[in-house]
């Protein structure tokens, strides 16, 4: 069969697909209501300071994985061979330094936007604009990870991109608008067993399809693809060893360092079950990493560059992007196993629903907490303290901001696609975004005699 031939959703695809939205949606419906609802801000951004270790490292991990890595690696690994699996050691390096550095920092500090450090630390000013920065990361993330699903839709069933977008940020900011930080964290939890149930069940049949696991690994061998030291003065070079290692670092240590981690800290019973969610979630992001990286690994065994493979006659799929390519082979080769494709389709929508309304939630924190209250005091010259207590009011104030956002996001995540793959996406975003703040928390944190100048 040619790869191309994609086969459409069955009855059990889309039994499958509607109860992950339905279970995601239902979660931020009960806790709205659960308890007497979401009453202060307390309960609608920090889940009132009482959730345990292990939902908010998952939670953590899911808001950070999303459907850009799910397609993102495994198209990486497909183009460029296993080098990425080195950020594993970057990756592991960053959440040590942050559990003990920084999470002890913002347990210390009575805050809910982390960016209100900078105002004790330095100036109102550089509050402001570190919280732009971070404001215009998560917006732009935000949308990218709409991308994800709708690629997937759009290349295997035919639907169209508007299509996907729109509905996957109406659900989502539906069920984070009603549900606040304890329906996002929940709901991460279940969308994260879509996601490892579905990684493993697309890697373990693609495998049996490409042959079994010691001919995927001969093959790839064989075309240099296991290379992970091999130097090359050649600057087209996709990774190097410390690119990869050191940049990996940075790049999570910056994104623990951004207001959605932030809450996740906030939101735990106490400085120990902060500091081991980030210890947890570390062999949560090795795993999808490495078991993305040898799914690509599978994809390239499978399919070759000319028309013919070790197994029978396959074709290339013709690919719009190189992250479809997975989307591609999960349609054509194991869309006749009922439920497959219904799940992986879930796997990347849990993605972008976890990611989104993490995002979501942060921003709508920053904005309430480092431009209204800020503003609100100028304007009354009371204090912030006492217009804090007007917490009813914030809290509904709270909920308006979250559907403007997600509003926006969907809009932007019309015309983001054409910047380029995922992964490049939010690479460059995170660099040019996240490298000057943690840059800030660094100087502030390590270097006592530097001021707002």
């Amino acid at each position: 069969m040619a790869s191309n031939d994609v086969i459409s959703f069955g009855v059990v695809d889309w039994i499958v697909f509607i109860a992950m939205l339905a279970v995601s949606t239902a979660t931020g419906v009960y806790h709205a209501f659960a308890k007497g609802g979401q009453k202060t801000t307390s309960e609608y951004l920090l889940a009132n300071r009482k959730m345990r270790a292990l939902p908010i490292a998952t939670s953590y991990f899911v808001s950070l994985a999303s459907s850009i890595a799910i397609l993102g690696l495994p198209a990486e690994s497909f183009l460029f061979g296993i080098q990425f699996i080195l950020s594993t050691v970057g990756i592991v390096i960053g959440h040590v330094i942050c559990a003990f550095t920084f999470v002890p920092l913002v347990r210390g500090l009575d805050i809910i936007s982390i960016y209100e450090y900078f105002s004790l630390r330095f100036h109102f000013i550089i509050r402001i604009m570190i919280s732009s920065l971070f404001l215009l990361w998560v917006i732009i993330y935000m949308a990218t990870t709409l991308v994800g699903p709708a690629i997937a839709f759009q290349a295997a069933q035919g639907v169209e991109y508007w299509i996907t977008v729109l509905a996957t940020g109406l659900i989502c900011t539906f069920y984070t608008t009603i549900g606040g930080m304890k329906a996002v964290i929940w709901a991460d939890v279940f969308q994260c067993i879509i996601m490892t149930s579905s990684v493993l069940a697309v890697l373990v049949i693609g495998t049996i399809k490409a042959g079994g696991m010691a001919e995927v690994m001969a093959y790839n061998n064989e075309h240099g693809r296991l290379d992970l030291f091999e130097w090359d003065p050649d600057p087209t070079l996709r990774y190097s060893f410390w690119s990869l290692m050191i940049g990996q670092a940075f790049k999570h240590m910056a994104g623990s360092t951004n207001q959605g981690a932030v809450q996740r800290i906030l939101a735990s019973k106490s400085t120990r079950h902060a500091q081991k969610t980030f210890l947890l979630a570390i062999p949560f992001f090795i795993f999808l990493i490495v078991m993305s990286i040898i799914t690509g690994l599978v994809l390239f065994a499978y399919y070759d560059n000319n028309t013919i493979t070790m197994i029978d006659t396959r074709y290339v799929p013709n690919y719009a992007t190189p992250d479809q390519i997975l989307v591609y082979f999960v349609s054509a080769n194991l869309g006749h196993i009922y439920g497959i494709q219904g799940l992986f389709v879930s796997c990347l929508f849990a993605g972008s629903l976890s990611s989104v309304s993490s995002g979501l939630n942060a921003a709508v924190a920053v904005l309430l907490r480092d431009v209204i209250l800020p503003w609100r005091k100028w304007r009354s010259k009371q204090s912030e303290q006492t217009l804090s207590e007007n917490d009813a009011k914030d809290t509904v104030i709270s909920k308006i901001i979250t559907f403007v956002f997600g509003t926006i996001v969907i809009g932007l995540a019309f015309g983001i696609r054409y910047l380029g793959t995922l992964i490049v996406i939010t690479s460059k975003v995170i660099g040019v975004t996240g490298g000057p703040v943690l840059g800030a928390f660094t100087l502030g944190m390590c270097f006592p005699r530097a001021n707002t100048w």
